[in-house]
């Protein structure tokens, strides 16, 4: 076994965000959930789009972890970073599944929606523009889980 595999887990996410840091997430604790919110509002996952969803951000042990803001204003930056981050993981023996496009949709939805709830937990959805939850209503629309998104985020 790599124990960088299971180490990466512990790699802190927000680190860029004077105000999310405080509170330390992981990268274990977020894989996770993107792991449950599919399990929850996938009707038939594949096992490839859980296994994506449980490593995705394995190799920001190497790579680090870019925020949200970072790769919307810097696309290329984000593009030739999500390279190394593919890179270590599949160095570390972790290489990414093959995703259809419709599987990419629901990892991305996933990943963002995590955030958005991770945010909310700690009253901090402020920093959630409305652009951003609209995106995710836009993503939950796509997907056809519309109804059950709105649960989810309002609490039901």
């Amino acid at each position: 076994m790599n124990h960088d595999i299971y180490k990466s887990g512990q790699v802190a996410r927000y680190h860029c965000n004077p105000t999310m840091s405080l509170f330390r997430q992981t990268n274990a604790d977020h894989q996770w959930g993107c792991v449950i919110l599919i399990l929850m509002l996938h009707p038939n996952p594949s096992v490839s789009l859980i296994r994506a969803a449980a490593t995705h951000d394995v190799g920001e042990i190497g790579s680090g972890d870019l925020s949200h803001q970072v790769k919307q204003a810097n696309p290329e930056h984000a593009a030739n970073h999500d390279a190394l981050e593919q890179y270590v993981s599949e160095e570390m023996g972790c290489p990414r599944p093959y995703l259809s496009e419709g599987e990419k949709d629901w990892l991305k939805f996933a990943d963002r929606l995590e955030a958005y709830l991770y945010m909310r937990m700690y009253g901090q959805s402020a920093q959630w523009g409305e652009e951003h939850l609209s995106d995710l209503r836009l993503r939950a629309q796509n997907l056809k889980v519309s109804n059950r998104f709105e649960e989810l985020i309002n609490g039901q």
